[in-house]
């Protein structure tokens, strides 16, 4: 009855530490053209001096995702590195930092502007979205 007790025991805390990995926040979506994040409390508890910069540095710690910066300018994601004329470009719906001046995209049915400030001074919001295309101009 012990060994039944204990069985029974490990394969409820098997299936708790599964079903806790599997609720775990996933605030990234990363494919080879776009890069979708979603900032959450959960991963970086966000302030008022919370950049994108901080978020995507969290996200790496995490092995959630890859990117390198130069110069204030992200400049490959996953490996994917800007070109001559293919850059990685950030758009988002926080309407207080985005204007269509460089222009949109679509996802999910809901249109993101290009981000106003780059990645580094760009301050995240819970409830927005983050948004990195793969473009060629």
């Amino acid at each position: 009855m012990k060994k039944l007790l204990t069985a029974a025991l490990a394969a409820i805390l098997a299936l708790s530490a599964l079903a806790l990995t599997a609720c775990a926040p996933k605030t990234v979506v990363v494919d080879d053209t776009a890069v979708i994040i979603t900032p959450s409390d959960k991963i970086l508890a966000i302030t008022d001096d919370s950049v994108l910069a901080d978020y995507m540095n969290k996200l790496v710690e995490r092995g959630e995702l890859e990117f390198t910066a130069a110069d204030g300018m992200v400049t490959s994601i996953g490996g994917k590195a800007n070109t001559t004329n293919s850059y990685w470009m950030l758009y988002t719906d926080d309407t207080q930092y985005s204007n269509a001046d460089w222009g949109t995209t679509e996802y999910d049915g809901k249109t993101f502007q290009s981000a106003t400030l780059g990645y580094g001074e760009l301050p995240i919001k819970a409830g927005c979205t983050y948004i990195w295309v793969y473009q060629t101009f």
